[in-house]
């Protein structure tokens, strides 16, 4: 089955704040922090129920090598709700835009 990815604002701003992060902190880091995070958005589209429950029906999948968590939601049989792209030492807040 092939899902859709939808971030939710907040989540595509999680992504471009650590994006930044890392390019501040070394040159191309920044880039590879995105692929990683492209990675699982596909690991999430192929295998959707991998992931493992937080609240309700919410799922999340750690990034490689980056201590990072993406939560997210089956929606339906399509689509696929990215609701947070957050570093672990974080509060895990998250709300259904």
């Amino acid at each position: 089955m092939n899902y859709q990815i939808k971030l939710t604002p907040t989540a595509l701003n999680d992504l471009q704040n650590a994006i930044e992060f890392y390019n501040e902190q070394q040159k191309g880091l920044g880039k590879r922090f995105r692929t990683a995070a492209k990675r699982m958005f596909t690991q999430i589209k192929k295998f959707p129920k991998a992931g493992s429950f937080i609240y309700d029906e919410v799922r999340f999948r750690v990034l490689n090598k980056f201590p990072f968590i993406i939560l997210y939601e089956i929606i339906d049989r399509k689509t696929i709700a990215v609701y947070r792209v957050f570093h672990t030492s974080l509060e895990p807040f998250w709300e259904k835009n």
